[in-house]
């Protein structure tokens, strides 16, 4: 009987002994009848019942200790993964490397720049790996000593910390004997306005050097640490940090400070005889900033001073800088009267005898043909604002020109100006840079064309025909016959717009194909302003790229953005980021080989100017 039950009514194989069913209480269970009073089923029931909740319960005892032990051995096995990451960790191909190669590998990995008050990056993330590391990242000097002191994070948020005097001491110290180069950008909410007479009378500071470079010690109140006195912590968050700052101003090398508050600069007096080795100073004050003399005399004493750049700053009245050794010097000014004007840049040009690279300020009112030019034989690189400042100088000794045009002024032609400057001079113009010049400054090519090797021109929304006269102009035979390098800059105004951006790349194809034909020897660079790298490569028609490269056209392109990078910043050039699309290009698609240029060959040239897919 026992082959003819159902097997759901069947206990498991184990249970079958203890726990069978019976056919009369099988056939119970398939119907709904009810059990006749007489069935021994029905008798044992109850006792089944009693037998399988004890049952239940000794199983869920096992169960419990069943899941006891695995935990334990889950245990175990974690506790054994720590002892094999233990053992490699001891055995790791870094441990085997002097701590000089390891400190190269910090520096590659840490940013030439850090914010100082980012403490979850940069150096700052060097010391909290293992103790070894710790001591030598608190220790190598390199890694600290180019320092960006903003309340700004990188991703655009406000910081709020509560002791950011005592974290930029413990940085600057950590940077141990090295040179510094520091970017002081720190923002303020409160307006000019609100500054009292009280507060610019700022009372003697003194720092104590802190013995513990515990960061726990710097991010805490500071009660035994740094600062001493109550008249420091009253001050205004950029006085203390700018007190800091010249408490290491005998190491500074490179200084691009950003200014506007009165203590601050009040506070800046005191680097006066503290600037041994101060080789490069970018001081900017923010716009409708007043100052009197606070800063007078903050950087007379400065024997390696070299490179100066000025932004809204009076030379006249506000700053004395030690001229006679100043070799580079750009001068952006405020509103300044005309006699002031000549008066400031006769007497930088008098005093300057080593000055070979010169920005000037840009005076009110255009060129008044009855006063005498300012002529200078020095001058070798000359950088103006608005081109119409051409008209006050004659500078025979320049190679290169640098013309950053954002006015106009009525009734003058931009190349007319520009080759009355170059006759005038009677120099031989070796370098020529444009950015936001107007149409007009095409006239003066033919003046400047022969002589000239490195031609660098950025296109504006005020030029939209510089590109297309420059084309034509430069494949005319015998034109440009010295040119080695052409580069091309998108400004980020255009960037910013993809029909705009779409169009002037048409003219950079056309350009790019009239070289080809016209000579090979050019270097071409194209340019874009972007803020984002990550989809630069969209503007790019990347099959045309491949294309001229396989060809031998000397072609790189290249995305640039605002940077804190001192190799850049501390020169002369403009303060960018620079990332090569050069490999971006050639890998697209997969296709990196160049094995399908050939067959790109047999395509109409005419497609060139047409928008890509990329775009």
């Amino acid at each position: 009987m026992a082959d003819t039950v159902p097997q759901e009514f069947l206990a498991p194989r184990r249970l079958q002994d203890k726990y069978t069913y019976p056919p009369s209480f099988i056939r119970l269970l398939q119907t709904n009848d009810p059990p006749p009073n007489d069935l021994d089923a029905t008798r044992t029931i109850p006792d089944m019942m009693v037998r399988a909740a004890d049952d239940i319960a000794l199983a869920e005892k096992e169960i419990k200790s069943l899941r006891a032990q695995i935990r334990e051995r889950k245990a175990d096995i974690w506790a054994l993964g720590r002892v094999i990451d233990d053992c490699n960790t001891v055995l790791s191909p870094i441990r085997k490397l002097p701590a000089d190669i390891i400190l190269e590998i910090f520096r590659a990995v840490v940013q030439e720049r850090y914010d100082v008050f980012e403490i979850t990056r940069g150096p700052w993330i060097l010391t909290h790996i293992c103790k070894w590391w710790r001591t030598l990242a608190c220790t190598y000097g390199a890694l600290w000593s180019s320092a960006n002191i903003t309340n700004v994070t990188s991703r655009g948020k406000t910081f709020s910390l509560q002791d950011p005097a005592m974290l930029l001491q413990t940085a600057l110290k950590r940077s141990g004997t090295f040179l510094l180069s520091v970017w002081f950008d720190y923002k303020t909410k409160k307006r000019r306005t609100a500054y009292q007479d009280s507060e610019i009378n700022l009372p003697p500071i003194e720092l104590s050097a802190s013995t513990d470079d515990d960061d726990e010690g710097v991010l805490s109140n500071g009660s035994s640490h740094g600062v001493i006195g109550q008249s420091f912590a009253k001050l205004p968050i950029e006085c203390q940090l700018v007190t800091v700052l010249i408490r290491h101003s005998r190491r500074l090398k490179h200084l691009n400070i950003n200014v506007s508050t009165p203590p601050a600069l009040k506070c800046l007096r005191a680097l006066n005889g503290r600037l041994d080795r101060l080789e490069t100073l970018h001081i900017s004050l923010r716009s409708g900033a007043r100052i009197r003399n606070e800063l007078q005399e903050s950087f007379s004493m400065a024997p390696m001073l070299r490179s100066v750049r000025l932004n809204e700053l009076s030379l006249a009245s506000t700053l004395h800088l030690p001229l006679s050794q100043l070799r580079f010097l750009n001068h952006q000014l405020q509103i300044i009267r005309a006699d002031v004007w000549r008066t400031t840049v006769q007497t930088i040009l008098l005093q300057g005898s080593h000055l070979t690279d010169y920005g000037p300020p840009s005076p009110q009112a255009p060129y008044n043909s009855e006063m005498p030019r300012i002529d200078n034989p020095l001058i070798r690189t000359f950088r103006v604002r608005d081109w119409y400042v051409l008209d006050y100088f004659r500078l025979p000794g320049i190679d290169e020109l640098h013309i950053r045009h954002f006015g106009w002024v009525d009734g003058q032609i931009a190349g007319d100006t520009l080759s009355a400057f170059i006759h005038r001079s009677r120099c031989t113009l070796r370098k020529l840079h444009l950015r936001g010049v107007p149409d007009s400054i095409l006239s003066a090519l033919p003046s400047v064309h022969k002589s000239l090797v490195d031609l660098e021109i950025t296109i504006t929304t005020s030029n939209t025909k510089l590109l297309s006269g420059l084309t034509a102009f430069m494949c005319e035979p015998g034109h440009f016959p010295r040119l080695s390098r052409l580069e091309i800059k998108v400004s980020n105004e255009i960037c910013l717009f993809h029909e705009s951006l779409s169009e002037y790349l048409k003219q950079i194809y056309a350009l790019v194909d009239d070289l080809w034909n016209a000579r090979t020897k050019v270097r071409l660079e194209v340019w874009f302003s972007i803020s984002d790298f990550s989809h630069t490569h969209r503007v790019c028609n990347v099959r045309k790229f491949r294309r001229l490269r396989n060809k031998g056209l000397d072609i790189a392109v290249f995305a640039a953005r605002k940077s804190k990078h001192w190799g850049l910043t501390v020169g002369h050039g403009e303060d960018e980021d620079v990332e090569d699309l050069c490999d971006v290009l050639l890998d697209e698609d997969g296709q990196d080989d160049g094995s399908d240029w050939e067959d790109d060959d047999f395509e109409d040239d005419d497609d060139l100017g047409e928008e890509s897919e990329e775009c």
